[in-house]
């Protein structure tokens, strides 16, 4: 019988490319010096801290020391993602910490994507730091300066493709125009994220006619959280566009936002005629949000569908007519199906899965015995890899999370020849993993399991509380 060492070694870097866990990367590190060269390189590709793992404000110290003492291994980081920082320290500490992370950031010379979140977190150094990363081209910063960073700093970021600036300051607003102008030439994308109750009244219109000649390479815009935004400012950045816009997210804007006009509006516009993902909050009254989003989307390349409802029994349930027309019209290319806050009927489920054999991502709101039904319906959905089904909890009735397992478990099973590979409902994700077994006969059948998820994203669904 072989033997794993029988396997050729240009089979190792293959296999070792499925190896989520970093723990389990770590530990065949340990291996042999040919682990180790493979293993190395995919340990430290990717770096994640976020403010749930154990220990978490250590672990960023830990990290940024490794990558300050080891530039051998700090060459192998691309992207690094910090949603956690150790504030909690007296003056001195906090300036040795600072000191560790931004010598650590200048090791990182083929960083290209960094995500630096916590409020308070960032300062002078960590962006200086940062500009000496010649290969950066995504930056996600919390744009609440609060004097602890000087955002003339954020101008001299000239070469970024993608731009999340979250929660930003009215004195970093004063500065985007300027930014925008030195970097827009290599933007891709742009995103505004705030909390609709504390959003900055300078995030408006008049920001993003301000913008918008200096956005014409852009693909991506995504606004989330300002309510001072209408359909005007939206159709001044199109109106400037000389690319072609692929994604589109209008989330939490002014209540004034003129969906009939603004669809209207795209029918005399070649600006949106390519594009492929649209992220959008459900509007009141619903009747006409659906028809005027319907309209939108004609003859576009649509790919991917997200909505979000505000909340109220007004905006509870998606129309099925409305899921019917969409699937009718761009179900062949449809990858996502994205419904958050507002429910879904069983048998516009049943539409999605029918008309769109291409459709990966399926997150939606409906009853729990509805989804407990869902398995033949999934079953013809035969790429579908992810599902995440959120539905009402009953005071009533006590639902523990073995009995939710079990649901999922009879779900999955009854979909055998899908590609899922997660499923959550909830506040849970699993991953689900088939597991080759061979019986008494000598015959292998597949069965499926629940295991913990281990990946170190944070799944899709989870990303952003909406506003």
């Amino acid at each position: 019988m072989l033997a794993f060492s029988d396997l050729p070694f240009e089979l190792l870097s293959v296999i070792l490319q499925f190896v989520i866990r970093p723990s389990h990367l770590a530990a065949l590190c340990l291996v042999n010096t040919s682990f180790r060269d493979l293993a190395v390189p995919l340990l430290y590709e990717s770096a994640y801290v976020y403010p749930w793992h154990n220990e978490a404000k250590a672990k960023v110290v830990q990290l940024f020391r490794t990558l300050r003492d080891s530039p051998d291994l700090a060459r192998y980081v691309r992207k690094l993602v910090i949603k956690d920082f150790p504030k909690a320290l007296s003056t001195a500490q906090l300036e040795d910490t600072w000191s560790i992370c931004s010598a650590g950031l200048k090791n990182c010379v083929n960083l290209v994507h960094c995500t630096w979140t916590r409020d308070g977190s960032l300062n002078d150094a960590i962006l200086e730091a940062l500009l000496c990363c010649q290969t950066l081209r995504e930056l996600e910063i919390n744009g609440h300066h609060d004097s602890q960073y000087d955002p003339r700093l954020l101008c001299r970021f000239t070469k970024l493709d993608k731009i999340t600036l979250i929660m930003p300051s009215g004195l970093v607003i004063d500065h985007l125009p300027f930014w925008i102008k030195e970097t827009g030439k290599s933007l891709r994308y742009l995103s505004l994220i705030c909390k609709a109750r504390l959003a900055s009244p300078l995030v408006n219109d008049l920001l993003l006619k301000t913008l918008a000649p200096n956005l014409h390479a852009l693909e991506e815009l995504s606004l989330l959280g300002c309510p001072r935004v209408t359909q005007d400012g939206i159709l001044a950045v199109l109106s400037e566009n000389k690319g072609e816009i692929h994604g589109l997210g209008l989330e939490g804007l002014s209540p004034s936002f003129d969906i009939v006009k603004f669809s209207s509006a795209r029918q005399t516009s070649t600006a949106l005629s390519h594009l492929r993902s649209l992220t959008m909050t459900v509007q009141r009254p619903l009747e006409i949000w659906t028809r005027s989003v319907l309209q939108l989307l004609e003859n576009v390349p649509l790919e991917f569908f997200q909505v979000y409802s505000p909340g109220g029994a007004d905006v509870s349930i998606l129309p099925d007519d409305f899921c019917a027309q969409l699937v009718s019209g761009h179900g062949v290319r449809l990858r996502r199906f994205s419904v958050h806050r507002m429910r879904i009927g069983f048998g516009a489920v049943e539409n999605i899965c029918n008309g769109c054999p291409n459709l990966e991502q399926l997150f939606v709101v409906m009853r729990r015995e509805e989804m407990k039904a869902l398995g033949p319906v999934l079953a013809k959905a035969r790429k579908l890899r992810s599902v995440h089904i959120n539905f009402p909890l009953d005071a009533a009735t006590s639902v523990t999370i073995k009995d939710i397992m079990a649901d999922v478990q009879t779900i999955i099973r009854a979909c055998p020849e899908t590609s899922i590979t997660q499923f959550g409902c909830n506040t849970r994700v699993w991953q689900v993993e088939r597991v080759v077994l061979r019986d008494e006969g000598g015959d292998l059948t597949t069965e499926t399991q629940l295991v913990r998820y281990e990946r170190p994203e944070v799944p899709e669904q989870f990303l952003v509380l909406r506003a």
